[in-house]
């Protein structure tokens, strides 16, 4: 989460979800990390004037953070021995996006080469 202030003398407070993360002071960062489970968030940044409390302004940011994809199990057939010929499947959702070690995409892919091979699952929400 991060911030930027034409004026770094006011008071600043960061909420989430209605609870206050940081209290009202110059010193609240405008920066911050936080690891956050599955789920919507609403972050506010309330900003005011330490001489005029009337003088007031907030920004709101909403987030939803949506669960990683379960690990993928992968499985091996051998198709052919001459020439060498292997199915490698990912288990998962098809519409997640697989990405394989050697560049090739799909839940399933057939490879001539032997090897390690490993396989990147990105959610179908991204």
């Amino acid at each position: 989460i991060s911030a930027t202030l034409a004026d770094p003398r006011v008071l600043r407070q960061w909420t989430r979800n209605n609870t206050v993360i940081y209290n009202w002071s110059i010193h609240t960062p405008l920066e911050f990390e936080e690891h956050l489970e599955a789920g919507d968030y609403v972050y506010v940044l309330n900003v005011r004037d330490p001489q005029d409390p009337e003088c007031m302004g907030s920004a709101v940011m909403e987030f939803s953070v949506t669960p990683p994809p379960e690990q993928p199990y992968i499985r091996f057939d051998v198709l052919d021995c001459t020439p060498y010929r292997v199915r490698l499947s990912a288990s998962g959702s098809d519409q997640h996006s697989y990405t394989w070690s050697n560049g090739m995409v799909g839940r399933t892919i057939e490879v001539s080469e032997g090897g390690p091979y490993r396989v990147r699952v990105i959610a179908d929400n991204g």
